[in-house]
């Protein structure tokens, strides 16, 4: 393994997807994108649901056959999501919302909100949208599937 810089390890990302969905029959738009918590993969085909599938699964499926095959030439591995049909910017958006409303809540009331279970993509959107907040900090509990964000009063 050894370490790439930003750059080249984009480039091969790009090419990667592109050839993957390529090879599925696809005519593929590959767009890497910077964001706060890593690169954004956004891939523009014809039907995105085939690979989206149902709740994420497949298109889950697929960013971790992606990262398989990085995780193996470099480390550490640059943070990246995979996203198809918009299908994660939805949910990152969603996610954003949920984070802002319950930071609100906590200031409005000084009262600590702990929300319901989530998946390790989902917990580090909300722990980064709220990051920098003034008057909400975030911590995560729980073990495995019931792993969630507790949102308490800055003071």
């Amino acid at each position: 393994m050894h370490r790439v810089s930003n750059t080249q390890f984009r480039n091969e990302l790009k090419q990667f997807v592109y050839h993957l969905f390529d090879a599925l029959g696809e005519n593929p738009r590959v767009q890497i994108y910077n964001e706060p918590f890593g690169l954004f993969v956004e891939v523009d085909i014809e039907d995105p649901s085939r690979y989206i599938g149902k709740l994420g699964d497949g298109l889950s499926s697929i960013q971790y056959l992606v990262k398989a095959c990085f995780g193996k030439k470099y480390s550490p591995l640059p943070q990246f999501i995979l996203d198809i049909g918009d299908y994660k910017k939805k949910q990152i958006s969603i996610l954003k919302n949920i984070a802002i409303t319950s930071a609100i809540k906590v200031r409005k009331t000084g009262k600590t909100i702990e929300l319901s279970p989530m998946s390790p993509f989902a917990r580090r959107i909300i722990h980064l949208t709220l990051k920098d907040h003034s008057s909400c900090k975030t911590h995560s509990i729980g073990e495995g599937e019931q792993r969630r964000v507790v949102l308490n009063a800055r003071g």
